[in-house]
């Protein structure tokens, strides 16, 4: 396999134990990127994740983060 898999996780809901558990398997396995959106927005990512929030992460830096993803995951 050689290069790690790259995944955007973009998460809805403030709370999804299932999400957040699964983010951080991925970050284990590969790079990640987890922008919160909606609901979740302004909240905090579990120990150890970085997230950025929508807004003040604009359409186009989310569209940039989508090119760099290998997968896109939406929660």
């Amino acid at each position: 396999m050689g290069d790690l898999l790259k995944t955007l996780h973009l998460v809805r809901k403030p709370v999804d134990a299932l999400a957040w558990e699964a983010i951080q398997v991925s970050a284990k396995h590969g790079e990640i990127q987890v922008v919160l959106m909606q609901d979740a927005a302004g909240g905090e990512p579990p120990r150890g994740i970085t997230a950025v929030s929508s807004p003040p992460v604009e359409y186009d830096e989310i569209v940039a983060m989508m090119e760099w993803a290998d997968k896109v995951v939406v929660w």
